[in-house]
């Protein structure tokens, strides 16, 4: 699959607004405009979905039990210091 992004100047797009177009093999164009995207004021994502993004992509560079670990120290450091986000980043090296 090829990806071509074009950048349009001048073009003011709220809150990374996308539309992006697929050409299909049998040469069908199809279109989707995503006007606000999932995350942005007008659309926030639940801490759920923002754990399960963040779990996503951690996982690119470290196993789902470090990125599960991390993710547990962010979300408690009102109720800890920040000794202890630093320990479980310094142990997933």
């Amino acid at each position: 699959m090829e990806t071509v992004l074009i950048f349009e100047q001048g073009i003011d797009l709220p809150c990374f607004a996308a539309f992006p177009l697929v050409e299909t093999e049998d040469g069908r164009s199809l279109r989707h405009r995503e006007a606000v995207n999932r995350g942005c004021a007008d659309r926030p994502l639940s801490n759920d979905e923002v754990v399960a993004k963040f779990l996503d992509n951690a996982e690119r560079a470290v196993a789902r039990g470090t990125a599960e670990r991390v993710a547990e120290a962010v979300l408690n450091l009102d109720r800890q210091n920040a000794g202890a986000l630093a320990d479980v980043l310094c142990a997933g090296r």
